[in-house]
């Protein structure tokens, strides 16, 4: 089985000390209560919000990670995977080269990390006038799980998330703003129910340094539709197991998944 972890809490504006040091405290507080890390069977998997070092910028330089062994961000990242014993994700701002992405970067506590670029950049925000867009959708094995990492505003575009790749959780790190909170309820459940899937949505509270507020309401849902836990507006750590039974269950009883078209993704410049 697989217990899934979701850290939902205000993030420093572009300060990644800062960020570093709050959110190490809400995994010491974490770990302090979970008492299954380690039991044998039983694999967790830690997520942040997106951009959890910085808040969601459109200035990146100064502050972006850079994709390299002596990051700070990233050496707290494994540190804490391989000191906690589980596996541990979220978004980061990351410079590779010359370029910017907003990468979704998980580390095992093995000590392998494995990234994902997103896809869809946010236009209202300036998001694809700073950062380079990805062009994968890729699966993750998880302990025995398979898992599709996607990041806010990929959300929207249910063909991007499709589950043609035989996935078992959908994961969407974001910081989605209070304004628009209606949407990313609507579509966590749809995204679980059309693709028989687990979802989970880890989102931020607080208010960043562009006056965006942004309500929380992450959630953890099973492929019937049936939310598992959800978070309100306030400074909250929520999780929930997972089992594959109820994915067989679900896939087996309502084979809906065997009538979907089939598509294939072009890329676009």
């Amino acid at each position: 089985m697989l217990k899934i972890h979701a850290v939902q809490t205000h993030l420093y504006w572009r300060d990644p000390s800062a960020n570093l040091i709050h959110l190490g405290e809400r995994l010491d507080a974490m770990e302090a209560e979970e008492r299954t890390f380690g039991v044998q069977g039983l694999t967790h998997l830690v997520l942040l919000p997106e951009m959890f070092s910085t808040g969601f910028s459109m200035d990146p330089e100064g502050v972006a990670s850079r994709w390299r062994r002596t990051d700070a961000v990233l050496l707290w990242m494994q540190k804490r995977a391989k000191e906690g014993g589980y596996y541990l994700g979220g978004s980061l701002m990351m410079r590779k080269g010359s370029r910017f992405y907003n990468m979704f970067v998980l580390w095992s506590p093995a000590g392998q990390v494995q990234t994902y670029e997103k896809r869809h950049l946010f236009g209202l925000a300036g998001e694809d006038q700073k950062y380079s867009k990805g062009s994968r959708r890729l699966v993750w094995s998880v302990g025995d799980f398979r898992i599709c990492p996607q990041i806010c505003y990929d959300l929207r575009f249910p063909v991007w998330s499709r589950n043609d790749l035989n996935y078992d959780v959908l994961v969407y790190v974001a910081n989605w703003p209070s304004i628009r909170i209606a949407a990313w309820n609507a579509l966590l459940l749809a995204r679980a129910i059309e693709n028989q899937a687990y979802v989970v949505g880890v989102n931020r509270i607080g208010v960043d340094g562009l006056s965006t507020a942004y309500p929380g309401s992450s959630q953890m849902i099973d492929p019937w539709g049936t939310v598992l836990a959800h978070a309100g507006p306030s400074d909250h750590l929520i999780s929930a197991v997972i089992d594959r039974n109820t994915i067989e269950d679900v896939r087996q009883r309502l084979p809906f998944l065997k009538d979907a078209d089939t598509f294939r993704v072009v890329k676009r410049s």
